[in-house]
């Protein structure tokens, strides 16, 4: 959800989208999401079967009722902003020193350490890209804006912003195609 709202906000301030179409087509895909078929369906019940199975199955397994295992997540990592407490990681290019009370990752992990991890040799070729083109700017403001976004976490893994990677590959290519 971090990177669709960054991408969200872009296809409104560039005019590719109005805010009744957009918010029509969040209602959408949030009924899609949690298990609806298409909006001409007879069957109501088809939305709230996924939902309630997942909750059901998930609260027996967690001996907890009642549990939404995603949504909890979410409200214990963001709101309750307890993410460290699943463990932290270090960035390899800067050494930071840490007092032993902190209990979470530097922000700038993603951007030194995660981000080149993943796109090894293209980063450079999709700051490149970024340059010489305003569509590849365009394309990578959302990804940066998401990664900026989840850098405010304390806990930081490379899972959580490896959707990234194909819009800076395609970045990379422009870069590589001006070489």
């Amino acid at each position: 959800m971090l990177l669709l709202a960054p991408l969200a906000i872009q296809a409104l301030v560039l005019r590719y989208t109005s805010v009744l179409r957009l918010i029509r087509v969040c209602i959408l895909s949030g009924l899609l999401s949690i298990g609806a078929c298409c909006p001409s369906c007879t069957d109501r019940s088809i939305i709230v079967q996924p939902l309630a199975l997942t909750v059901a199955v998930d609260s027996y397994l967690w001996n907890q009722w009642p549990v939404w295992p995603e949504l909890y997540g979410v409200y214990f990592n963001v709101y309750h902003g307890k993410s460290s407490e699943w463990g932290v990681s270090y960035c390899f290019l800067v050494h930071v020193r840490f007092s032993p009370d902190v209990q979470t990752s530097p922000a700038y992990t993603y951007f030194l350490s995660h981000l080149p991890k993943l796109l090894l040799g293209s980063l450079p070729l999709a700051l490149l890209g970024a340059v010489l083109d305003d569509r590849i700017r365009a394309l990578i403001i959302p990804p940066v804006m998401f990664i900026g976004l989840i850098s405010g976490l304390g806990h930081k893994e490379w899972r959580f912003i490896i959707y990234v990677v194909p819009l800076f590959d395609i970045a990379a290519a422009r870069g590589a195609r001006w070489m």
